[in-house]
């Protein structure tokens, strides 16, 4: 360990010490079950704990993403959605990296709920209040320098609420045109239809069945999804293939509750 690496690591503790925030590691991931698109979880992560809380969650993140990018051959695409975030703190982090990750400003869409349109006194009688307020115009930050600043952006903004990953076999240009098309075919406003690229957002509720044509559609070839969902209290993960063996080989511990109810405890 150089000298300028354990000065920074003093640092850091020390500045964490300095945190009135409550220090609580997120180390647990809920299985919540399985449908048509593949296997369900909730890796438990409420915001507004001490940043420290959730290196737990940046470590499992790297490891479970290289996991598919190097054995089964996955790309992995990062975006950051800031309209999740009131926090100064999160749009100065992000604004901080900006410059190594040059964001593309792409459309997020919810798969559960009716096409992106204008707002008018209707339609926001019309808004869930779990979703964020004031818009219907869900812009995300996709990351396009690289696979080094996809896992860069995914582990620096972890915690903050704003995360999203999309891990797939698909080439990326493949995928993302047809993301493109299926929601260009959704989407009537002409506003909402001038972005380069187009996404899911997705949400435990969105996983409930029945599951929206959309919802399915939407997840075609898509290996894994990830969403930090401040709407569920963590980071939601939905995976095509059964998990069990894949956390078993990066360190994860079964904890079985109930013969049908169990979880999974992250390495420290």
């Amino acid at each position: 360990m150089t000298r300028k690496l354990h000065q920074q690591q003093i640092g850091a503790r020390e500045k964490h010490n300095e945190d009135p925030r409550l220090y609580a590691p997120c180390l647990t991931l809920e299985y919540r079950g399985a449908n048509a698109l593949g296997e369900c979880y909730l890796l438990t992560a409420p915001l507004g704990l001490r940043p420290d809380s959730y290196d737990g969650v940046r470590r499992f993140l790297i490891n479970f993403v290289l996991h598919f990018a190097m054995h089964k051959g996955c790309v992995h695409e990062s975006y950051v959605a800031l309209h999740q975030t009131k926090s100064r703190e999160t749009i100065e982090l992000f604004a901080d990296h900006a410059p190594a990750w040059l964001p593309e400003t792409i459309l997020g869409v919810w798969t559960d709920l009716p096409a992106p349109r204008m707002m008018t006194s209707e339609t926001l009688m019309e808004t869930d209040p779990r979703l964020p307020a004031g818009t219907r115009m869900y812009t995300l930050f996709r990351v396009t320098t690289g696979a080094i600043a996809c896992q860069d952006a995914m582990a620096t903004m972890a915690g903050t609420g704003t995360g999203i990953q999309i891990v797939s076999q698909v080439e990326t240009e493949k995928l993302l045109n047809n993301m493109k098309e299926l929601f260009l075919d959704f989407i009537k406003e002409r506003i909402f239809r001038i972005f380069p690229w187009y996404v899911p957002l997705l949400r435990m509720k969105s996983l409930e069945e029945p599951l929206t044509a959309i919802t399915e559609q939407a997840l075609t070839g898509i290996t894994l999804y990830i969403r930090e969902s401040p709407e569920d209290g963590g980071v939601l993960i939905l995976s095509r293939e059964p998990l069990e063996e894949v956390l078993l080989q990066i360190g994860c511990q079964r904890i079985d509750l109930t013969e049908v109810v169990w979880q999974w405890r992250l390495p420290e």
